[in-house]
């Protein structure tokens, strides 16, 4: 609790009037202090667009994927003509795109709802959150260790 807001409640609480509850006005006076302020205009904007550019890499994505499964040459492991394991980046990072967008898409939707006071936050979006995480670390080594 910072110094302005102790001293602030200290002060309410010095000059309340006799006949007045201290516990449910000083409730009263904590809920009007403490509110949420929600984002600014343009945080909002860049959410939105980022949104949008996670709905275009889902796409695109998807697009790849599927171009690669009707010419058939979706495969993730194949072997060269020297015996060599060779991996298919290409279409692994695509099948890790599609998931990465289709968890960030639901994530920045829900707490896009939580900024703007339709929404509580509760723990199943501090999962998604995580699990969003967790996929952004295997994508990052995954990548990482291919290019070795």
């Amino acid at each position: 609790m910072s110094s302005e807001l102790r001293m602030d409640i200290i002060d309410f609480a010095i000059h309340l009037p006799s006949n007045v509850n201290p516990y449910i006005a000083l409730a009263d006076h904590l809920t009007n202090v403490e509110k949420v302020t929600g984002l600014p205009v343009w945080a909002i904007a860049v959410q939105s667009f980022t949104i949008f550019s996670y709905v275009g890499v889902l796409l695109g994505a998807i697009w790849l994927l599927r171009a690669r499964f009707l010419t058939k040459n979706f495969k993730f492991v194949s072997i060269s003509n020297l015996g060599l394991i060779e991996i298919d980046l290409v279409n692994t990072l695509a099948l890790l795109g599609v998931a990465y967008a289709s968890v960030s898409i639901p994530d920045l939707i829900y707490w896009q709802l939580v900024h703007t006071g339709r929404c509580r936050v509760y723990g199943a979006g501090i999962l998604v959150m995580g699990g969003k995480f967790v996929l952004l670390l295997h994508m990052a080594f995954f990548s990482v260790g291919m290019r070795m």
